[in-house]
């Protein structure tokens, strides 16, 4: 299981404060939360410490997405606290958005 570099740390923080100053009663459809899942699953498959800042900074992104889509909100709630966590393990981000997975996977 990977531990989480400072860099990709940093770019949890900036991400989550990013997040923050958006407003939270938007919605996203479907088709844009399958597209933040796609860039995540692409991050997950990349080598290296760039991959692991990747893996985190589309882990945000794919939170966000997931908390604005009602269907997975408490996916994207549970990816935020893995990212929240200094010991977080992409293990553990691939288990949060399973749901997410799933709903992606539904025609």
């Amino acid at each position: 299981m990977a531990v989480l570099s400072a860099s990709a740390c940093v770019a949890v923080a900036v991400g989550l404060w990013a997040t923050a100053l958006r407003t939270t009663h938007q919605s996203v459809s479907r088709e844009h939360l399958c597209e933040h899942y796609d860039a995540f699953r692409t991050a997950l498959v990349a080598d290296g410490i760039t991959a692991d800042t990747a893996i985190r900074a589309r882990s945000v992104e794919l939170a966000d997405a997931a908390s604005q889509y009602p269907p997975v909100a408490r996916s994207g709630e549970e990816l935020r606290e893995v990212l929240s966590m200094p010991d977080g393990t992409t293990a553990e981000l691939l288990a949060a958005s399973q749901p997410i997975a799933a709903a992606c996977a539904k025609p």
